[in-house]
């Protein structure tokens, strides 16, 4: 159908991507972002993970109640953690950042941008929403999974 259009299937592909890239990042290739999305996603699965696992650490082992004052507690004890990761990554990535149009850097600017902005928009959310709701909607269940072991270990 495409020849029928006097276009060859590869300029029918350049013609429906390009817009998509140039959105995304400038006309580079959105598959280096997606690469950046994976790693972004990776990093923000782990924080949030290890800090639901503190959670149920504190009131578990540490005779911590269900309380807001606990969720507080977690977070300022996960914060420096959750921090150090989130420099790392990103005062890594800060001098691809930097390089913006410089040759060579056409993939990995991409990728940088997007690691960069995940890492610290999670890093916020980490700390701002994640306990919220927490707090709404993972309370019966972080209840019941401490009440499980609770009945395992008796």
């Amino acid at each position: 159908m495409t020849e029928a259009m006097g276009m060859a299937p590869e300029e029918v592909e350049t013609r429906v991507t390009f817009p998509i890239e140039t959105a995304v990042n400038g006309a580079n290739g959105v598959q280096a972002v997606m690469v950046g999305f994976i790693s972004l996603g990776g990093i923000a699965s782990r924080n949030g993970i290890l800090l639901l696992q503190h959670y149920l650490h504190l009131v578990e082992h540490e005779g911590e109640t269900w309380s807001h004052e606990m969720i507080v507690r977690a977070g300022r004890e996960r914060l420096a953690p959750v921090l150090m990761t989130a420099l790392t990554a990103g005062i890594g990535l800060v001098p691809l950042v930097l390089a913006a149009g410089q040759p060579g850097k056409e993939i990995l600017y991409p990728v940088a941008t997007v690691i960069l902005g995940g890492v610290i928009s999670s890093t916020l959310l980490d700390f701002f929403v994640h306990p919220a709701l927490f707090w709404l909607f993972g309370l019966p269940a972080a209840r019941r999974v401490i009440s499980k072991r609770l009945l395992v270990a008796a």
